[in-house]
């Protein structure tokens, strides 16, 4: 395995970063402020794997630049850049397939097989980096609205976080900006109390309303779930349509080959 120059020097700047205590979403904002053009763009480039991410498609001319949160954690997590090779990194079983990913310390490394871009000190201390970042959440916690709540701007999730005050605070916050900064959304977020209070008092109108005039309520239901089914109908239909118009594309493409194959 050999150092790829081209390459190399994003890889260093990335755990420079990190050695700095700095997380994925900074990097990633980095990269992108810095038009250090990710993965993907670099395979397809070099013709191993005709790929386009999501903001490529979006946007042709500065998507490249967007980095993918996982592609940053796994870079920092692979002893591959300190010269060794890992396998056995998933659990696989025959004729089910890929089960899970495995812990990092159940992995199987071979060191000093190739030049390494960083030193094992640096490695360490970014993992060690890496686990001082992770909060998990008290035992048996329930997010009540766990993928209910979306952002009305983009319409990617709200994520629950805390706040770095000296008196925390629990808030759900845009998915989109907290991973890709002000440049692909705003900053929307409530505090979990405020929402909670607000959803608990629509709750109790909704129940007092239905003990006053019951088929009042029934019928605005009915209403309300018919208007959702007919939404998610004319969606499915959009997707479906389109999918036919791409199938009918290939298939013309296909012939076209053929034909030309026939033809030598």
């Amino acid at each position: 395995m050999l150092v790829d120059e081209e390459t190399a020097p994003v890889v260093r700047l990335i755990f420079g970063y990190a050695l700095d205590g700095h997380g994925p979403n900074y990097i990633r904002r980095r990269l992108e402020e810095e038009k250090h053009p990710c993965p993907t763009w670099w395979n397809r480039k070099r013709g191993h794997r005709n790929i386009h991410t999501k903001w490529e498609k979006k946007d042709p001319e500065n998507g490249r630049y967007i980095w993918d949160f996982t592609v940053i954690k796994e870079i920092l997590m692979n002893p591959v850049y300190t010269g060794a090779i890992a396998s056995q990194k998933t659990e696989y079983r025959f004729k089910i397939g890929t089960i899970r990913d495995k812990k990092p310390e159940d992995w199987i490394i071979v060191e000093g097989t190739h030049e390494p871009l960083v030193d094992k000190k640096s490695f360490a201390i970014v993992q060690e980096k890496l686990k001082s970042r992770q909060r998990p959440g008290q035992s048996g916690e329930i997010n009540l609205f766990a993928g209910l709540i979306k952002c009305g701007e983009c319409g990617k999730a709200l994520t629950i976080r805390n706040t770095h005050e000296k008196f925390p605070k629990r808030v759900f916050a845009c998915k989109t900006y907290n991973a890709y900064g002000k440049q692909h959304c705003t900053q929307h977020r409530i505090e979990f109390d405020t929402l909670y209070s607000l959803t608990l008092n629509k709750i109790r109108e909704c129940a007092a309303a239905a003990l006053t005039d019951s088929e009042a309520v029934a019928d605005r239901l009915t209403n309300t779930c018919e208007a959702e089914q007919k939404g998610q109908r004319e969606a499915m239909e959009r997707t479906l349509a389109k999918d036919e118009e791409r199938i009918e594309v290939l298939e013309k493409m296909v012939l076209r080959l053929y034909e030309d194959m026939v033809a030598g």
